[in-house]
């Protein structure tokens, strides 16, 4: 150290800036580090260059390190941080937590710094301005960083039989059909839905049913509906706080990082185990979980949620003892004298291959405040004009 200087923090130089929808807040403030006077000591002279000032300042009086909390340090050794406020991935209890004070708010932190002579000429004056950061909220009324985009498409399927069929013959989809016969979800266990209730070898419980549309057993090609629900929140990666005064940093991760990023398989792949934003079980297949960075700390998750016409099935036609396909002269012809007779399929089943589910309960807890609230507002079953009820 050159001499001990004073510090001050100018006024005049703190300048905020809130983020808008997954943007970082921002802040910046500058130190004045005032050597004059102070260098009175033999051998003792003000620094020549901003690298001995920040050698001075940093670690001493103020932490000023890229990606961790700016603070200052008291003649203990305590460090306070500058600025402080609920980071946008806290979820509800972390946030009480912090009104309790079992854990601390998000510190605010470095993003870049710059140090230089000011310019009143006096060698003895210098100038450290501080960038900070912080993907924030301020309160619990704001808006939280989300986002539900919905997006309609269609996927190509081989169909023997299409729905509504009539009475007599209703065509069953596994995920909707609760008239107690034909192929179902059946309960769930331990996580997993068995094929067998869906492909039981009982035609009661096992036929697909509906009107035929397949030719001497050749399926057509259809357009089954989907709808993809993307639900975007913010997360904050590993991050480091204080400097400590002995030992090492170690990082540390909040919930929703670990729930939605670092457990992310817990999710793909897998159907709904219960009813979730008004669809039964089974009907909402966890398609992808995708992380994109926003800035050094935070990133944007995005939780993609399809429903699927068919329930995230396939046809398959059924053959006795392992034929190609078993014909009937099934027909849903006019009356009258029938001169082009079709066969179809004598029997057609479901096949999938999503028998998993995550887990719905507790996930309004794990996400960041009030997404759960805004994807619930957004997200609803659809219902359609017919077939009527």
């Amino acid at each position: 150290m050159t001499c001990i200087p004073d510090i001050t923090v100018l006024k005049s130089s703190i300048a905020t800036r809130t983020g808008g929808l997954f943007q970082t807040s921002t802040a910046t403030v500058t130190l004045v580090v005032n050597y004059c006077g102070e260098c009175t000591g033999e051998n003792e002279a003000p620094p020549d260059t901003p690298f001995q000032v920040l050698e001075d300042v940093n670690g001493t009086y103020w932490d000023i390190v890229v990606g961790r909390p700016l603070a200052e340090i008291d003649s203990s050794g305590n460090r306070t941080a500058w600025l402080e406020a609920y980071s946008a991935d806290m979820t509800l209890g972390e946030i009480a937590d912090v009104n309790t004070e079992t854990i601390p708010y998000a510190y605010y932190y470095v993003k870049d710094y710059s140090c230089r002579q000011m310019p009143s000429g006096n060698p003895g004056l210098w100038e450290i301005t501080v960038n900070v950061a912080m993907m924030k909220i301020d309160n619990s009324e704001q808006f939280p960083h989300c986002s539900v985009d919905i997006q309609t498409t269609s996927r190509m399927a081989s169909a023997w039989r299409l729905g509504p069929g009539n009475t007599l013959d209703p065509f069953k989809v596994p995920t909707t059909n609760t008239s107690g016969t034909g192929p179902s979800m059946g309960t769930i266990a331990d996580g997993y839905w068995e094929p067998k209730n869906w492909r039981g070898q009982v035609a009661q419980y096992q036929d697909v049913d509906g009107f035929d549309v397949d030719e001497n057993g050749n399926p057509t090609t259809v357009a089954v509906e989907q709808i993809r629900y993307s639900i975007s929140f913010v997360v904050r990666r590993p991050y480091l706080e204080f400097i400590p005064a002995t030992g090492t940093s170690t990082f540390k991760t909040n919930e929703s990082y670990v729930e939605f990023v670092t457990n992310a398989q817990c999710y793909v792949n897998k159907r709904n185990d219960i009813e979730m934003f008004g669809y039964p079980p089974g009907n909402l297949l966890c398609q992808e979980i995708n992380s994109e960075p926003i800035d050094e700390q935070f990133s944007r998750v995005t939780l993609v949620l399809v429903w699927d016409e068919w329930g995230h099935f396939d046809q398959n036609i059924w053959a006795e003892g392992g034929k190609v396909g078993a014909l009937s002269d099934q027909s849903y012809s006019n009356t009258g004298t029938k001169d082009r007779i079709m066969t179809t399929a004598f029997a057609v089943f479901w096949t999938t291959s999503y028998h998993e589910a995550f887990r719905v309960t507790s996930m309004s807890d794990l996400m960041p405040q009030a997404v759960w609230s805004v994807a619930s507002a957004a997200i609803t079953a659809p219902v359609c004009y017919y077939p009527a009820e």
